[in-house]
């Protein structure tokens, strides 16, 4: 398993990228060429598909695109690249379950497995994603309206 040093190595001697190239040249034009190849289709009725077919090729071109874009660092404007070997590898060694929150508001985050009837835990905000203190709190406050 790849440790958090070597992420950040990565981070910063990935190929160097702008936020815009990232998003338009890399993620849009790779995902739209993914969803034709895995034949990958939205049903309105079923936000989690009830196709075995549809959730592999889902989960395929999930993967490719992982691999082909990797993950962009906005604090240097590079991708940190990952082999499909440490993705998958990744994805065998998470933890299963997240405990978040306290008191009345702990909640328990379980990975959604295919087949499994338990709804998806959903998670509103910016976890993880760089965020001024004072969009965080509009924001936050657009949420509670």
């Amino acid at each position: 398993m790849i440790d958090i040093m070597e992420v950040m190595r990565r981070s910063e001697s990935g190929p160097f990228c702008s936020e815009r190239d990232f998003d338009i040249d890399i993620i849009f034009k790779t995902t739209r060429s993914l969803v034709k190849k895995y034949g990958v289709k939205f049903d309105r009725k079923h936000l989690i598909t009830q196709e075995p077919e549809m959730a592999d090729g889902a989960f395929q071109a999930a993967l490719d695109l992982a691999v082909t874009a990797g993950m962009y660092c906005v604090d240097t404007s590079r991708r940190i690249m990952f082999t499909r070997e440490e993705l998958l590898d990744g994805l065998r060694t998470a933890p299963r379950s997240l405990r978040i929150g306290s008191g009345k508001d702990e909640r328990v985050i379980q990975a959604k497995e295919y087949g499994v009837p338990r709804k998806p835990f959903i998670w509103g905000g910016f976890s993880g994603a760089p965020l001024t203190e004072e969009m965080y709190q509009a924001s936050i406050r657009s949420y509670i309206r």
